[in-house]
């Protein structure tokens, strides 16, 4: 992997715990509305925009504008949960899981694709890839959240297991490059990343531990937690021996 390539690639790992931490504890919303005419669609919930740094490559627009809005409709999940608006909270997840489907498919589209300038080495499958996992991250951790004290159903467990069934598909696909070949434009980034798939396993054991919880939010949330273990022991066994 060419040098430059490298460090920004790693610029982007490297601002990926603070984008994690600010998404998952303040639920930052930007201004952007949701999709017109989408099943469950709604008045998004505005507040501050986060602005991304301005050295780290962006992924393409087609995989950046869904995680956007998946971002925007996990943080309307998460409001409408609080107040007990549960046909807005399902709605919300609705959309989510719509936003989350393109991110994946337009990120799964950039794996070995070629630059988009052809004077530039910087490939848009590394950076389309850890910001998708990012969010599918972030989205397992605040939608398990929506489980404490919840007795009806809003499409937790539907969301969950998109979420768990997309991320292993995408990670299947990069884990199983030839680490010699394309998979090394991946590996280095990928390694970066390995803390937050540890900490997944931390917080799905904390929220099952601590409750309370139906019996669904526990038989999902255990179900997500075999999945969350085995993940990390999947990208630990690829990727573990990175700088």
């Amino acid at each position: 992997m060419p040098a430059s390539r490298r460090i920004r690639l790693r610029q982007l790992v490297v601002a990926l715990p603070a984008l994690v931490m600010a998404l998952t504890l303040a639920m930052v919303l930007t201004t952007e509305t949701a999709v017109a005419n989408t099943p469950g669609s709604f008045p998004p919930i505005k507040g501050k925009a986060l602005a991304p740094a301005d050295d780290v490559t962006p992924p393409p627009a087609s995989v950046a504008r869904p995680l956007s809005k998946a971002r925007i409709a996990m943080a309307n999940a998460t409001t409408y949960r609080a107040r007990r608006d549960y046909m807005q909270a399902s709605n919300s997840l609705a959309n989510l899981r719509i936003y989350l489907e393109r991110a994946h498919k337009a990120g799964m589209a950039q794996i070995g694709a070629p630059p988009v300038d052809p004077e530039s080495d910087d490939l848009p499958g590394p950076v389309s890839v850890i910001a998708v996992l990012a969010v599918e991250h972030l989205i397992v951790n605040q939608s398990a959240k929506l489980f404490a004290g919840l007795q009806v159903g809003i499409g937790i467990d539907a969301t969950q297991s998109l979420t768990m069934a997309q991320r292993k598909t995408m990670l299947k696909s990069i884990v199983s490059l030839d680490p010699e070949g394309d998979g090394a434009d991946y590996a280095d980034g990928m390694a970066d990343t390995l803390p937050i798939y540890a900490q997944e396993v931390t917080f799905l054991t904390s929220v099952l531990t601590t409750g309370p919880l139906s019996s669904t939010g526990r038989q999902t949330l255990q179900a997500s937690l075999v999945q969350s273990k085995a993940t990390n022991a999947m990208v630990n066994a690829a990727y573990g021996g990175g700088e």
